[in-house]
C-alpha cells in the first residue's frame, strides 16, 4: 500500500527529515454501473477493434479521495483474442 501525505523537510546539513501518513486499511468496496447482472456483449459480426471505458463523474468518486485502485473486475465475452487492461 503506498503511502499518503508524504512530506519532505531539508534541515541543517543535509539532512532530511519526513512525515508520512499511513494509507487506511482497504474496505474491499465495488464500485460500479451494473448490478452485477450479465445480459450480453457487443455483437461486431466479425474480428474488430473495441474500446471501452467505465468512467465515473468527480461527484460519483468524491468519497474516495485518498484511496486507490487494488482489483478490477471484468466479464469476457469470447475465449479468443486478447484483453487489455489500463
Amino acid at each position: 500500500m503506498p503511502p499518503i501525505n508524504l512530506q519532505a523537510f531539508l534541515l541543517e546539513n543535509d539532512d532530511v527529515s519526513s512525515d508520512v501518513t499511513a494509507p487506511g486499511a482497504p474496505t474491499g468496496q465495488w464500485i460500479t454501473w451494473d448490478d452485477g447482472v450479465y445480459y450480453g456483449r457487443v455483437g461486431l459480426n466479425g474480428a474488430a477493434t473495441w474500446y471501452n471505458a467505465h468512467m465515473f463523474d468527480v461527484t460519483d468518486i468524491i468519497g474516495f479521495d485518498g484511496w486507490y485502485l487494488t482489483k478490477v473486475r471484468f466479464v469476457p465475452s469470447d475465449v479468443e483474442g486478447s484483453v487489455t487492461l489500463r
